[in-house]
């Protein structure tokens, strides 16, 4: 599945099982992906986020349960959804850009963009120095492209 290493006593390295290097992350469970620092726009893949949310399921460390996710065609628009979850509560919206789409949270917090491929081009912050993600935001992420892979 993969490698985790211990760099430090506060952080651990991430490696996937061809012991590609995929970020860090620190004791808490918040993830700093490969790049997120270097790079003005970087990528996430799905194979990444994954990788990082069953390591922290593996580390015994608390992960959001995934969300059964239903997206619907807001009254009155072309190309946005809102997201519900499987108890019919507001979970989110989603527009679709030229080539992107791009997803809030249900408190209307701009997540990111996923594009056409499924990657994830998160917007979690500008000071890239401080780019994190938390658990909760990769599951978050993994729902919504479960949810939108219906209205492509």
């Amino acid at each position: 599945m993969g490698i985790v290493k211990s760099r430090q006593k506060e952080t651990f390295k991430i490696y996937d099982g061809r012991g590609n290097y995929n970020g860090f992350a620190y004791q808490s469970g918040d993830w700093v992906p490969r790049d997120a620092r270097q790079k003005r726009e970087f990528q996430v893949s799905t194979d990444d986020v994954q990788l990082y949310i069953n390591i922290l399921r593996a580390a015994e460390l608390e992960v959001p349960e995934p969300r059964q996710l239903k997206a619907t065609l807001k009254e009155g628009a072309e190309k946005e959804w809102v997201l519900t979850d499987q108890n019919g509560d507001l979970a989110g919206t989603v527009t679709r850009e030229e080539v992107n789409y791009k997803f809030y949270d249900e408190n209307q917090k701009l997540m990111g963009f996923i594009n056409d491929i499924g990657n994830w081009l998160p917007r979690l912050g500008i000071n890239r120095r401080e780019m994190k993600i938390t658990a909760v935001q990769a599951q978050f992420y993994l729902d919504v492209l479960k949810a939108i892979s219906g209205i492509k």
